[in-house]
């Protein structure tokens, strides 16, 4: 059903239909933003698995259509929480109007929902809401600040635009002769990517890595849905490098990555991304999203935990992008600060105690 249509509020929401839930990645490229790899249905369909319940909206304004995916929970045994993860990909100057309709929406068909929260990725300085019943808080994605790669030149173009180190390093894993592949859907392959990302940064792991089912899940989705895509850098044979990227309409992202300590080669990882540049480029992406720096303010701190991370990725763009947080948008006051103060960091402690995320 959909609200009421007003002059001031000239956006309308409804629940998708069938036939666009069937088409709906196709619908998620055309939204403001371009798209995100959680908003698709293969992001929805792994975190039904994990608890959550999809729902898949559209926002309307005369001509205008945005898809929306939200992850519904119930907290309180009956009071919803809903999660639009990197989303909705509308427009900063509808934002408001956005969150109004949302609201009403809310009022009509979902009473007993305390929290929703948006996560739209807007760099960080974009102007702050002024709403009080708007708390802005850190990002739930683990990426709230990256390193994007244009790709819309040509391919020397974008060598020569690299970073003196990734320069470099690329001609080294050629002069080593570094094996790249482009590798199928396997439980061989993928336990081999797990592998390197739990020897990745010296031997240390991925930072808050999950169990292997999770990612296992992950992978088989995208790849199963011809989104995602499996990498390995071999040395004599065996993958030293691994990376598993997205391509989503004109964006593409490098969403994991692992490695071993125990190899030889200085160069691989550089080859290995500047591959992964020349395929995403040839599939039609114009942008590289490499997931996941420290903030820029921090992009020197040693201290941070993903510092060495953050030194390979700005050796492709110099540039971090830094995304504002989460809008939570609250319909009852002492449920929401119930929420945050106590029941949320309570359940993030019992989870991780399991090796699992709320989120």
């Amino acid at each position: 059903m959909t609200t009421k249509n007003t002059k001031d509020c000239p956006w309308q929401l409804r629940p998708a239909r069938m036939e666009e839930i069937n088409n709906w990645d196709d619908l998620i490229v055309n939204n403001p933003d371009g798209g995100n790899f959680l908003q698709t249905r293969a992001f929805a369909t792994l975190k039904l698995k994990e608890g959550w319940v999809p729902c898949y909206f559209i926002y309307e304004k005369e001509s205008v259509s945005i898809a929306a995916l939200a992850l519904t929970r119930s907290i309180f045994h009956c009071d919803d929480l809903w999660y639009f993860p990197k989303g909705p990909g509308v427009a900063r100057k509808d934002f408001a109007a956005i969150v109004e309709v949302t609201r009403r929406y809310v009022e009509i068909h979902n009473p007993n929902i305390f929290l929703i929260q948006m996560e739209p990725e807007w760099r960080e300085e974009t102007p702050t809401l002024f709403d009080p019943s708007i708390d802005i808080t850190k990002g739930i994605q683990a990426h709230a600040s990256t390193v994007i790669v244009p790709l819309e030149s040509s391919i020397s173009a974008i060598f020569d635009s690299l970073g003196k180190r990734a320069r470099y390093g690329v001609r080294l894993g050629e002069r080593e002769h570094v094996q790249i592949k482009n590798v199928v859907l396997s439980e061989q392959n993928f336990r081999k990517m797990y592998m390197l990302m739990k020897t990745v940064a010296g031997g240390k792991g991925v930072p808050g890595i999950r169990p292997y089912a999770y990612y296992r899940r992950f992978w088989q989705t995208y790849m199963a849905s011809s989104m995602g895509r499996l990498y390995f850098a071999y040395e004599n044979g065996i993958p030293i490098v691994g990376a598993f990227v997205i391509r989503l309409g004109e964006k593409s992202f490098y969403k994991d990555g692992g490695s071993t300590p125990l190899r030889e080669s200085k160069g691989a990882s550089y080859l290995l991304q500047w591959k992964i540049i020349k395929d995403m480029k040839e599939a039609g992406a114009t942008t590289y999203d490499m997931l996941g720096t420290p903030p820029s303010n921090r992009r020197s701190d040693v201290t941070h935990r993903l510092y060495g991370v953050g030194l390979f990725k700005t050796a492709f763009s110099k540039e971090v992008i830094d995304y504002h947080g989460v809008f939570n948008i609250t319909f009852s006051g002492w449920k929401y600060i119930l929420w945050k103060r106590c029941i949320y960091p309570l359940l993030c402690r019992a989870m991780r105690f399991k090796n699992r995320y709320f989120y």
